[in-house]
C-alpha cells in the first residue's frame, strides 16, 4: 500500500467485488500468480539458524499467507480471512481487519511472548501499513519501499533481492567466519581480496546499468577508474567483511561507525550455472 487509501475501507470495497467467486479460483491465483521474493528462503533459513523466530504479518488473505509462510519458511503467519459459504466467497472479510495497527501489535506481542527487548527485533516491509512496525523495531528495513517512505529508514534495500539482506544479517566477530547457509560464508576482509572484489564491484555496476536502476544518492556506483580507487581506499578505512559462495567471492559488507552499512553482492557465475546475473547494491543503516 502506498498510503493513499484508507486500508480497511478499501479492502472491504474490493472484497465485495469477489462475491460469488468459486473457492477453486483462489487455488488458480496462487498457482499462477504468487511467487516468493528471490532470496526469501535464504533469509528465513539464515535467521532461524541463528535463533530468530520468523513471523509473517500481511494485510493480504490467509488463503495465501498460510501457503507463502510454509513455502518461505516462516514459523507463524497472520492475515485477513475471506468469508465463504463452503463453495463461494461471500464478498465479506472477517473483522477486525489486519492493517497498520495490527502489524505493530504483532511485533509488540511477540516481544512479550518471547521475553525479548524491542532492540532484539527486526522488521522488514515495503508499504504504508509497515511504517509503524518498521519504526518500532530494533532494526527496521525498507525493502523496495513505496514512495510513502520519505524519508526512508536508515536501513534499506533499493536494488536486488533478499539474499543480500541474508548475508548482512550475520556479520561475524572480528577474525572469525560465519556460515550463513550451506553455500554462503562471511568472513573478515583481507588485503588479498581487493582485486577480486574490485571485479565484483565492476560487475555490480554493470548490472545496475543493464537493469536501468537508479543508484540513488550514493554516487559511488560510478564505474570510472578514479571512483574504483576511492572505493578501494574505503575498504581500508571501514570495517569490512567479504561474502563467499561455494568458494568464490561474491560481495562485501562495509561498516562505518556509528550507523552506516554499505553492501554489494553479485552471485558468482559458477554459483548461478550460467543464469542471468543479478546485482544487489544497498546503502543504508
Amino acid at each position: 500500500m502506498r498510503g493513499e487509501l484508507d486500508f480497511p475501507s478499501a479492502l472491504r470495497e474490493r472484497v465485495a467485488l469477489l462475491k460469488g467467486l468459486p473457492l477453486e479460483a483462489l487455488a488458480r491465483v496462487y498457482a499462477e500468480h504468487v511467487r516468493l521474493n528471490p532470496g526469501a528462503r535464504a533469509l528465513t533459513a539464515t535467521m532461524r539458524a541463528h535463533g530468530a523466530h520468523m513471523l509473517l504479518v500481511s494485510g493480504g488473505f490467509t488463503y495465501f499467507t498460510t501457503r507463502v509462510s510454509e513455502d518461505a519458511g516462516f514459523e507463524e503467519e497472520q492475515g485477513n480471512r475471506l468469508l465463504d459459504d463452503g463453495k463461494f466467497l461471500t464478498g465479506k472479510v472477517a473483522e477486525p481487519i489486519l492493517g497498520r495497527e495490527a502489524k505493530l501489535r504483532a511485533l509488540e506481542e511477540g516481544v512479550v511472548r518471547f521475553g525479548l527487548a524491542i532492540s532484539d527485533t527486526l522488521a522488514v516491509g515495503d508499504g504504508a501499513n509497515d511504517l509503524d512496525m518498521i519504526k518500532r523495531a530494533g532494526l527496521g528495513v525498507a525493502y523496495h519501499a513505496k514512495p510513502v517512505w520519505r524519508p526512508p529508514p536508515k536501513t534499506s534495500i533499493a536494488h536486488g533481492d533478499l539474499t543480500g539482506f541474508a548475508l548482512s544479517s550475520r556479520l561475524p566477530s572480528h577474525g572469525n567466519s560465519t556460515a550463513v547457509t550451506g553455500s554462503f560464508t562471511i568472513r573478515a576482509w583481507a588485503p588479498a581480496d581487493t582485486e577480486e572484489l574490485g571485479e565484483v564491484f565492476r560487475r555490480s555496476v554493470r548490472e545496475v546499468a543493464k537493469q536501468r536502476l537508479s543508484p540513488g544518492p550514493d554516487r559511488s556506483l560510478g564505474a570510472g577508474a578514479g571512483q574504483i580507487t576511492v572505493w578501494a581506499e574505503r575498504m581500508k578505512n571501514r570495517t569490512t567483511f567479504v561474502a563467499e559462495q561455494n568458494g568464490s567471492l561474491i560481495g562485501f559488507i562495509q561498516y562505518e561507525p556509528p550507523d552506516h552499512i554499505d553492501m554489494t553482492y553479485v552471485p558468482s557465475r559458477a554459483a548461478t550455472h550460467g543464469s542471468r546475473q543479478r546485482a544487489s547494491c544497498g546503502a543504508g543503516k
